[in-house]
């Protein structure tokens, strides 16, 4: 159980994190204050990157995921989503101040079930193209320009790639896509949203010297070099200047409450847009091209193969590359190794002495109107299968609910 927990709400989590913390004194304050103060604890990145990880290498997290999205999970979720304490629960909460149906949402969408209405919560018109427009105003365009141009004159690894993306073998990828009707389909799609596509295809066309729809050319010369840095770190000099948490934080919101981006998001999970990634999967030049990138100190394995694990395709292997035995145990272990768990329940108990928002928390899930939930969710088999799977992948996931339990003084399997 913990396990999903954790999958779950890393999604939460990264949108929260990017939320600002309002202080002012113990008077304003409301359970999204309290929940910040949690969350200053937890090292989130970390979790992040140990999650995506396993995703992206371990089968066995990878089995999980796919459970997550199977039948049997999503009855799970309605079934709970149905009982009246459950939103009557909720809404208490967004009552509170934390506005707990964005977190529920995220996850209904990424399940693909329709979303909870928060009570009187009115959405504004949102699409695709409200959501490029807010990414673009906040991106430093001069700056990562300004970057690139510094690249091509100081770095031989990034000069090197800038001649392989002008190369006839690169060029030869391109007019593979170019040739797909499902690409040109999702082009279509993105113009009729109102997205100018093409200028965003000339500007990186221009930025690598080729032709554009208007002709354009831009020629870069390179004169100098740096010692002992390779391509990863030319990368990471670019997204230093990227605000990700904000990017990150505004999809999310989109994906939370903008049916144009869901839409967008089920079009990437359809076999049209699987088979364009498969085309260019199978293409020689392609493979040559993420080769030449990871011998150059860039793992691009580990980003293609999370698109490949997202959509349910086969993972490519990297040249020569060994993994290590990996399963779901192992990035709980990992994700327990970092958690400050003394001081996280020392802020538990100084809560319910300090915050009354906390308390009444406290006091719901302690209510039978909660336990009946609680009790409702037991009694599902889906639940007891899923309960199960954790047990034989070696986690204790009674032990993890006998704690929960314990924290709100409700009775334990110890205490039966």
């Amino acid at each position: 159980m913990k396990t999903l927990f954790i999958l779950f709400a890393i999604l939460g989590i990264t949108a929260a994190k990017a939320v600002p913390v309002h202080r002012v004194n113990a008077h304003t304050r409301d359970l999204q204050d309290d929940l910040d103060d949690f969350l200053a604890l937890i090292p989130i990145d970390e979790i992040v990157n140990i999650v995506l990880n396993h995703l992206a290498n371990d089968p066995e997290v990878q089995a999980v995921a796919q459970y997550v999205l199977s039948d049997d999970f999503k009855s799970i979720v309605l079934a709970i989503d149905a009982l009246p304490e459950y939103i009557d629960f909720l809404n208490y909460l967004q009552e509170s101040g934390l506005d707990v149906y964005k977190y529920v949402n995220i996850l209904h969408d990424f399940l693909g079930l329709p979303q909870l209405t928060p009570p009187s919560k009115l959405r504004r018109t949102r699409s695709i193209r409200s959501m490029v427009d807010e990414i673009l105003a906040i991106l430093p365009l001069d700056e990562l320009r300004a970057l690139f141009d510094e690249k091509l004159e100081t770095s031989p690894d990034f000069k090197e790639l800038y001649d392989r993306i002008r190369s006839p073998e690169f060029q030869s990828i391109v007019e593979t896509l170019n040739s797909l009707p499902e690409y040109q389909e999702l082009l279509q799609k993105l113009r009729d949203a109102g997205i100018d596509v093409d200028a965003f295809i000339d500007l990186i066309r221009g930025l690598f010297g080729l032709p554009t729809s208007s002709s354009n050319k831009i020629r870069f010369h390179v004169t100098a070099k740096k010692a002992n840095r390779n391509l990863q770190d030319d990368l990471n000099d670019f997204l230093a200047l990227i605000p990700i948490d904000e990017i990150v934080n505004i999809v999310l919101n989109h994906l939370a409450n903008d049916p144009e981006v869901q839409a967008a998001v089920e079009y990437v999970l359809s076999d049209d847009f699987k088979s364009i990634v498969l085309a260019i999967d199978a293409l020689p030049e392609y493979i040559d091209f993420l080769n030449y990138l990871q011998e150059s100190g860039l793992d691009v394995y580990k980003y293609v193969n999370a698109l490949h694990d997202f959509l349910g395709l086969p993972q490519l292997t990297p040249p020569s590359k060994l993994r290590r035995t990996r399963s779901i145990r192992s990035m709980v272990d990992e994700i327990l190794a970092i958690l400050p768990l003394d001081e996280l329940r020392a802020l538990f108990d100084e809560k319910l002495e300090t915050s009354p928002d906390f308390k009444e928390l406290y006091d719901r899930i302690r209510s039978p109107e909660f336990q009946s939930i609680v009790e409702t969710l037991n009694s599902l088999p889906e639940y007891q299968e899923l309960l199960q799977k954790l047990r034989d992948a070696g986690i204790d996931v009674d032990a993890f609910i006998d704690l929960i339990r314990g924290l709100f003084g409700l009775p334990t399997r110890s205490r039966h």
